[in-house]
């Protein structure tokens, strides 16, 4: 009888060698200024990683979500409709870190970013956009653009400044974002995932400006990305 316990945790043992043994999918997200990340709370039914972020499927509902990152030490949420805004204290700055409700319950897990034309990683409040106007949750920013949203130029202003990584200055319409150059640049490190390997865009510096219309469709933004010096 002991023997064949023997053989049959041997065999348990090199299945799990040759075809790895499965693990809890994870909503794991990385952060487009270094090397760090975060890892939601709670294992989703599914996950599904894909470059930066993950798309998971989760019986949670965004409140639920939101109390199990609140009671973790070093992160609070808010939630925005479909958004839940997530802040990790990362050292001397502040990550953000956005949960979007997709359809049903699939969400996307990410920190909210855009390529500029420049090839530069802009990060901007995703929470503070109107996601009814966006493809289910889907959102690409573009420069030069102009997006409704609902938030208010210094709730702009905050977001930014909160980071610690931006330097900001308000211009009547304008939001002018800078560098601070006391913080350190990233060239990105390799991340294996899923038995591959890439290094994610990340931030490199450029500045930018954000302009505020209003008309009688409400409160409008659009980008413009500055070469990085």
């Amino acid at each position: 009888m002991k023997k064949l316990a023997f053989i049959f945790s041997m065999a348990v043992v090199i299945c799990c060698i040759l075809t790895g043994c499965a693990k809890d999918p994870e909503a794991r997200a990385i952060s487009v200024f270094d090397s760090s990340s975060y890892t939601l709370p709670f294992t989703p039914n599914s996950a599904n990683n894909h470059g930066s972020g993950t798309d998971f499927v989760s019986d949670l509902t965004l409140e639920e979500m939101k109390h199990e990152i609140d009671s973790q030490q070093g992160t609070t949420a808010e939630l925005y409709g479909d958004c839940l805004l997530i802040e990790k204290q990362n050292g001397e700055r502040v990550d953000y870190y956005v949960v979007t409700k997709l359809s049903g319950n699939s969400y996307d897990f990410g920190m909210p970013a855009f390529n500029s034309e420049s090839n530069d990683l802009i990060l901007y409040p995703k929470h503070l956009f109107d996601l009814a106007l966006s493809d289910n949750g889907i959102w690409e920013v573009t420069e030069g653009k102009e997006y409704i949203v609902n938030g208010s130029a210094d709730e702009f202003k905050q977001f930014y400044e909160k980071t610690g990584v931006f330097v900001v200055t308000q211009d009547e319409s304008f939001l002018s974002i800078e560098w601070n150059k006391e913080f350190t640049l990233s060239d990105g490190e390799v991340i294996n995932q899923g038995g591959a390997s890439f290094t994610p865009a990340k931030y490199q510096g450029s500045s930018f400006t954000i302009a505020f219309t209003e008309d009688e469709n409400g409160r409008s933004v659009s980008y413009s990305v500055s070469e990085a010096e």
